[in-house]
């Protein structure tokens, strides 16, 4: 009887050391900008908070576009405690469908990132105006239409738990969904232990190309997040920006 008495207690007690620590709460996860006219900076207001018994430090925040710029108030919260994150999108150069996001780091031990999204609609003039469209709209349609377009699957990617000293890899794939080639000028990395592979720095309209990410976590402790930055003649996109984070463990 004591026995079981004893093993009840250590299980009640692990069950609350495992419901202490920071945990990290946004709200929304996700938000829809709408219609918008091409040109307007929109911006939208994130509540973050910590919903844990310890002090959240949030180390990192990083978004998916250099159309987006996000800004936290403070870094450091208190069990109960909020504060703002404040995303602003720049939709110059932008057409149609738009997905972004923006990735948290903390030092919340159940999640190793927490992501937030938005949507939103570009609206061009000749989307927007109901008129004939003049000769001028007509051409720089056309000249976009045959333009070079790099459409990866995905920007951001997640390791999840990795081991300190480990080395994984994951590979982005990309479309040139445009009418000319695309040409690849640059990938740069932020920091070390990070190595990148194209599959080919030319890539014909319709076809498709792979990065292949090498990602070496020696010396590395705690959530981690890493850039990418990918340069083309994409001329709506010349800079685009992949995301890849983990929490490493020793």
């Amino acid at each position: 009887m004591l026995r079981k008495s004893v093993f009840a207690l250590l299980f009640i007690s692990g069950l609350a050391l495992a419901q202490t620590g920071p945990k990290i709460s946004v709200s929304p996860l996700t938000y829809d900008m709408g219609d918008i006219k091409e040109g307007d900076v929109v911006t939208k207001v994130y509540t973050v908070k910590n919903e844990g018994s310890a002090v959240l430090n949030i180390r990192n925040v990083s978004v998916s576009c250099g159309c987006t710029v996000a800004k936290l108030k403070t870094n450091d919260l208190q069990p109960g405690e909020s504060t703002e994150l404040t995303v602003t999108f720049n939709s110059s150069g932008r057409e149609g469908k738009q997905s972004k996001t923006v990735m948290i780091l903390s030092n919340d031990l159940s999640s190793s990132s927490a992501r937030v999204t938005f949507t939103a609609n570009v609206l061009t003039n000749s989307l927007k105006n109901s008129n004939i469209p003049s000769s001028s709209d007509l051409l720089a349609k056309r000249v976009s239409l045959k333009s070079p377009k790099l459409a990866f699957n995905e920007k951001v990617h997640d390791f999840g738990k990795l081991n300190e000293g480990k080395v994984t890899r994951y590979t982005f794939n990309f479309t040139n969904t445009g009418g000319s080639t695309l040409d690849i000028g640059f990938v740069v990395t932020s920091g070390g232990g990070i190595a990148t592979r194209l599959s080919s720095r030319k890539i014909e309209p319709g076809k498709n190309g792979t990065l292949k990410v090498e990602f070496d976590t020696s010396n590395l402790k705690g959530k981690v997040a890493k850039n990418i930055k990918i340069g083309s003649n994409d001329p709506d996109e010349p800079t685009q920006i992949l995301i890849i984070t983990a929490d490493v463990v020793r």
